[in-house]
């Protein structure tokens, strides 16, 4: 190998920096009815709102989103679902501020559940906060918890803590499971470990495989070896397959287990987790194993893993064969790798000018 590695940052392993997914709001999906009723030919009246409805539902399931977008205005006139589906059908169509009034329209008539999709809107798409605000607790006070989880992530995302601490911690009280893995999220993100800790075991107990994930994570990540083994241990004997990435990663890093690491990343693979290939090649090449470390980094490039240019970059610049590693430390930085623009840099200087 002709690279000196310790002058630079060490490839990574998919799972290594995984963190908590946040501001994921809750939405709420229109109910699809398929009865089919049935307008015979004398009927004086036509197609009622309910048929109406139903009839936009299939028109938007067959891309046909104009006829699907008449069909709910015109059931629209008595308002209700046919409000709440056309708010749904408008936003996918980025006509945010005609998919607002349908969702108000909606919720007025009764359909509580479209204050959160409305508050969703103002949050996301037309950056009106404080409107979200009036929508998140409108569908609260009308029995919509999710108007609260939604109304503690919007706290969050405006920097205020303390507000969206109390709006889980309220949430978790209502009997909201999933807000305990929000909470989690937030205290780590204030440095208050052992709060944390606690809250991702209660998610874990209740179920939330992510939990239990981000625990053998952050016990890995702290050092915590026999604690993280016996949290992947749990998560694959409950059949988590993602854990086999996680699980592998902690034991590639203790030389006298690194056949172990092998099989869970093989297990990962077969499993078709994304990182899988990507670490096994970076494991096989510090096994100095490095023909089939490139075939398993140029199988995790044709499935599509741009996590795995980088460090087949790295590994290549490491064999001598700088342009091809210039190329495709390119391709991870225009892929969205930052770290890959100093290597990049520090590669071209030590290839010298060209002409």
């Amino acid at each position: 190998m002709t690279g000196n590695r310790s002058t630079r940052a060490a490839k990574a392993r998919a799972g290594e920096t995984e963190t908590c997914s946040k501001y994921c709001r809750l939405h709420y999906l229109p109910q699809m009815n398929r009865k089919n009723k049935r307008v015979g030919p004398t009927d004086p009246t036509g197609p009622g709102p309910e048929t109406l409805n139903a009839l936009g539902i299939r028109f938007a399931e067959a891309g046909r989103f104009r006829e699907a977008e008449d069909a709910f205005r015109a059931a629209s006139t008595v308002g209700g679902s046919a409000d709440f589906n056309l708010g749904k059908l408008l936003a996918s169509q980025e006509k945010y501020e005609e998919a607002a009034k349908a969702y108000r329209a909606a919720a007025e008539n009764g359909i509580t559940s479209a204050y959160v999709n409305l508050g969703n809107l103002f949050a996301d798409r037309l950056d009106k906060p404080e409107k979200a605000e009036r929508a998140y607790r409108a569908a609260y006070e009308a029995g919509e918890l999710d108007g609260l989880v939604n109304l503690g992530l919007l706290h969050e995302q405006l920097g205020r803590q303390v507000e969206a601490e109390a709006a889980y911690r309220e949430a978790i009280g209502k009997g909201d499971a999933g807000a305990h893995w929000l909470l989690a999220g937030l205290l780590e993100e204030l440095g208050r470990d052992a709060d944390a800790e606690a809250e991702y075991r209660h998610a874990a107990n209740l179920g939330d495989e992510r939990a239990l994930l981000r625990l053998g994570n952050i016990f890995s990540q702290a050092g915590r070896a026999l604690e993280a083994e016996g949290i992947y241990r749990e998560a694959i004997g409950r059949g988590i397959n993602e854990a086999f990435i996680g699980y592998g990663n902690l034991l590639a890093e203790q030389p006298t287990r690194r056949d172990e690491a092998e099989s869970l990343y093989r297990r990962a693979i077969v499993a078709g987790l994304p990182g899988g290939h990507n670490n096994l090649a970076t494991l096989l090449e510090d096994l100095e194993r490095f023909d089939e470390a490139e075939q398993e980094f140029l199988r995790a490039l044709d499935a599509g893993d741009d996590f795995a240019l980088r460090n087949y970059g790295l590994f290549l610049w490491d064999l001598g064969r700088l342009e091809k590693a210039e190329q495709y430390l390119q391709q991870a930085l225009e892929a969205g790798d930052r770290r890959a623009s100093e290597e990049l840099a520090e590669l071209r200087e030590e290839m010298g000018p060209r002409e």
